[in-house]
């Protein structure tokens, strides 16, 4: 009987080790029941200190990475939001951020393009890196997303796992 019970237990043990978790392959979505193409990983509150002013502030990170069915990455964005201490911080960082970010997109790189919005009357700006035509995504832009492959797969356990390690929030 203990070796029935014991082969029984093996042989779920290699089932599962064969066939492996897979995680973030072909995810369920809670809501609609339907496969998850959508992933997202937020850090909230992240304290800063300016390398060239010296001024502190909170960021959060928001990561999102949508796949097509063949596990294709077709979008991908990063959206960093800056809460300042004071209205005149804000002002100067954002118009700097909206400035740099200008000249980037200036540079017209394929399939990316840059967003600053300033909301300096809450010591808040946002800037958003957007990455929506990856097929067609200018090589110089394509480093910033590592776990792009050549032929646009993405690799999403490698992007889950690197945030979680660092302590960010993904789903």
């Amino acid at each position: 009987m203990k070796k029935k019970i014991l082969l029984s237990l093996f042989i779920f043990i290699a089932l599962f080790t064969i066939a492996g978790c897979g995680k973030g392959v072909k995810e369920k979505d809670e809501k609609t029941g339907k496969d998850k193409t959508a992933y997202t990983c937020i850090k909230k509150n992240i304290d800063q200190k300016s390398s060239s002013t010296g001024n502190t502030y909170k960021l959060d990170v928001t990561n999102v990475a949508k796949l097509d069915d063949t596990g294709k990455l077709i979008y991908y964005s990063t959206k960093n939001t800056y809460t300042m201490k004071a209205k005149e911080e804000c002002t100067s960082s954002c118009e700097n951020a909206t400035k740099w970010n200008n000249e980037i997109n200036d540079k017209k790189y394929s399939g990316s393009h840059r967003e600053t919005k300033c909301n300096c009357d809450k010591n808040e700006y946002m800037e958003e890196f957007i990455y929506d035509d990856i097929p067609n995504l200018d090589k110089y832009v394509r480093s910033d997303i590592s776990e792009l492959k050549d032929d646009n797969s993405f690799d999403l356990e490698s992007w889950l796992n690197k945030y979680e390690k660092i302590g960010y929030n993904c789903n």
